[in-house]
């Protein structure tokens, strides 16, 4: 990645929050509904934080080791699936995703010009299987929001 591309990122992200802030608490809802899920969220970086937008238009910024929806940031993969986050080492759960009762979770990288900006993410209170159709939604959710992303740049 050339040097200026992260600094072009770190600028970017905060305009694109603003711009979009509605439409992502729209996804995250929908991704909720749809999924039955206990908690979903749209989260995008902005330097060590995420910015998390929720349903119905709620917002909050964590420090990104803080927030579970930080992980697809932090962990290599396309998906991350935690089945049950009590059966990871206490140093790897997010207090702020235990403080909620939060046992699942399902996440996916949000991109803009091939580098990881933010997540999709959904959790359960309740230990859950995700399917393949679990992971299938959640990524054209996903790729829906990349696509918005890309367009106000």
């Amino acid at each position: 990645m050339p040097p200026n591309t992260h600094a072009f990122f770190e600028l970017l992200t905060p305009q694109l929050a603003a711009i979009c802030a509605s439409s992502l608490s729209k996804v995250a809802q929908q991704c909720q509904k749809e999924m039955e899920s206990d908690l979903a969220a749209v989260g995008l970086r902005e330097g060590q934080h995420l910015h998390l937008f929720y349903p119905f238009a709620r917002e909050q910024r964590l420090l990104l080791e803080d927030a579970l929806c930080g992980f697809p940031l932090m962990i290599p993969g396309e998906h991350i699936i935690i089945q049950d986050l009590q059966l990871l080492p206490q140093d790897m759960q997010p207090d702020f995703a235990s403080a909620l009762g939060l046992r699942s979770y399902l996440g996916v990288p949000l991109y803009l010009l091939n580098q990881r900006v933010g997540s999709l993410s959904v959790a359960y209170a309740t230990p859950h299987q995700f399917t393949p159709t679990h992971r299938e939604l959640l990524q054209h959710h996903a790729d829906w929001v990349s696509e918005l992303l890309q367009l106000y740049l």
